[in-house]
């Protein structure tokens, strides 16, 4: 009879062991629903530039029509990356109470004069006018398709030549930047 209460005390102590584990994970999402209506994550927005990060925020509660705080993750940057400025978001939460929200922002590169004026990316994608330009030292394109139907808001720009330009004027950037970096050091 030894050998059979060890192994019924073996089982006894897996049933403890196991309610225990459970009755602990029950706490721990207990306790963390509970304390979630107790405070509001304060969002944080960090490359913002261009645009103000509460510009931002505005335009995430506006596409989903909830509050940043109550989205998912995948949900708050799929919101985020259909904003024309934004070139790529990433999402983190700093436990218990924060929320950060990285953004790396497209950046005006070229000007293409028609009325009214384009304001282009280095990927030749169309931004909207902010009425900031001026801290910007962009060229400005001329002779090129004016129909407004090429340059669609957030997305890239469909005239095959401003494509090409774009293209070529980024080479040269790249090259000018390197050239530059050369001398420096």
């Amino acid at each position: 009879t030894p050998l059979y209460s060890s192994a019924a005390s073996d089982v006894y102590k897996r049933q403890i062991i196991s309610s225990l584990m459970a009755f602990i994970i029950w706490m721990s999402i207990s306790w963390e629903n509970s304390k979630k209506p107790f405070y509001e994550s304060s969002v944080i927005v960090n490359g913002a530039s261009a645009i103000k990060d509460t510009t931002y925020l505005s335009y995430i509660n506006q596409m989903t029509g909830q509050k940043v705080n109550d989205l998912s993750k995948k949900r708050l940057i799929n919101a985020l990356v259909t904003h024309p400025f934004v070139h790529v978001a990433r999402v983190s939460n700093r436990y218990p109470s924060k929320l950060i929200i990285d953004i790396k922002e497209r950046k005006p590169f070229a000007l293409l004069n028609k009325d009214p004026m384009v304001i282009l990316d280095q990927n030749c994608y169309v931004l909207p006018d902010i009425n900031n330009l001026e801290k910007y030292d962009i060229p400005v394109l001329s002779k090129f398709n004016k129909d407004n139907k090429l340059y669609p808001h957030g997305e890239k720009s469909l005239s095959i030549k401003v494509q090409n330009t774009i293209s070529w004027l980024s080479s040269l950037h790249a090259v000018s930047y390197t050239h530059l970096r050369a001398h420096e050091t």
